[in-house]
């Protein structure tokens, strides 16, 4: 039976990521042996987040907390992920965390060797580290996945690579409809992500700051977790917005709190191909969010389903948003409009698409 390796950061975060990669992962453990291993490991967690198949073996090399920022600790984690990997065995070796290749960078030559990238090169961060990965990995790597056509063509015209060593493969998605009734009487908003700087939500509290002086009696709710989240408290209650922005947490189900909601909004200002846009959608919800690299404009139809909002127009974003406030048959009309080629990120198809590149490259 061959062998497949997943290599990421820290598998015991929450977020879309840690998600998809549990689903991949489980998925492919019905054909190949199927390892995942964890750069990182919380001391106060036994397991992941996300389930894992029992047959999945879970591997760590460093407990968390120690060395972050990574930058800071560049010889240590090289140190320990080289002594790792000195003798390790597989037949496909795939990073997927884009700013943890350089660590990994010495192992290419010794396996197939595949980079999925879960943003989008388009992504530009603080840390050097996301843009050495992915020149490295864009050169050096067997095949470089991605999660959109658009993020493809940026790949091979910034990277100067063949057109064949980008492969596009989406997210999959359970392809269920969430709700039957769009509860048209609802007045709370809905966003989902990890709580951290790139997710826009300072840009969130400028919207909500107009929105609720304008409809007080609606509420936002906020669902995730992350680092941002103390800043982004403050910052509530710095604008008196305690009432109306509420912060949920991490919510296990949280696919069920969808139908709850009127409105699904991003404020998001970079991704690789969100699901929970999909989840959105599924559960009939219209969207409003920047029109982003990459997804957002792959999913929602302008006018039709929701509103892609050039970035980072806070005024016209508010102004969005309260015109479908004030108008609900336009929600009721874009929620019955929420169709998308679903088939196309069915579980089944993707995980097809998964096992084909695997065989095709290990011949």
């Amino acid at each position: 039976m061959k062998k497949i390796t997943f290599f990421y950061e820290d598998i015991y975060m929450v977020g879309g990521a840690e998600r998809v990669l549990s689903i991949i992962a489980n998925e492919l453990s019905k054909k190949y042996e199927v390892e995942v291993i964890s750069l990182f490991k919380p001391v106060d967690k036994d397991k992941p987040v996300f389930e894992y198949f029992s047959g999945i073996s879970i591997l760590s090399i460093l407990e968390e907390g120690r060395y972050k920022p990574l930058t800071h600790h560049w010889f240590e984690i090289s140190k320990a992920v080289r002594k790792f990997l000195k003798n390790y065995q597989t037949d496909v070796f795939i990073c997927a965390t884009v700013r943890i290749i350089p660590f990994v960078r010495f192992y290419m030559k010794n396996n197939r060797f595949f980079m999925w990238e879960h943003s989008n090169s388009f992504a530009k961060f603080k840390l050097d580290l996301w843009q050495i990965g992915r020149f490295i990995g864009a050169k050096k790597a067997d095949k470089v996945i991605v999660l959109s056509d658009r993020d493809k063509n940026n790949y091979i015209k910034k990277y100067h690579v063949k057109s064949s060593k980008v492969v596009r493969i989406y997210n999959p998605s359970d392809n269920n409809p969430l709700s039957s009734e769009y509860d048209i009487n609802s007045k709370l908003i809905m966003s989902v992500s990890r709580i951290v700087e790139g997710k826009g939500y300072d840009l969130l509290i400028k919207v909500a700051k107009q929105v609720f002086s304008k409809h007080p009696d609606w509420k936002w709710r906020i669902y995730g977790d992350g680092n941002y989240k103390a800043t982004l408290e403050k910052e509530i209650e710095a604008n008196d917005l305690s009432n109306n922005v509420i912060l949920m947490g991490y919510v296990k189900d949280v696919k069920e709190r969808y139908k709850e909601h009127s409105i699904y909004v991003s404020c998001s200002k970079t991704e690789g191909f969100s699901m929970v846009y999909i989840e959105a959608h599924n559960a009939k919800l219209p969207i409003v969010s920047f029109n982003i690299n990459c997804g957002p404009d792959e999913i929602i139809t302008e006018g039709k389903n929701g509103y892609l909002i050039e970035p980072f127009d806070i005024n016209e974003m508010t102004n969005k948003i309260n015109y479908l406030i004030e108008n609900p048959k336009v929600r009721k009309e874009m929620s019955d409009n929420t169709g998308f080629d679903k088939e196309k990120l069915n579980i089944e198809k993707i995980t097809k698409e998964w096992i084909e590149l695997i065989d095709g490259s290990i011949k």
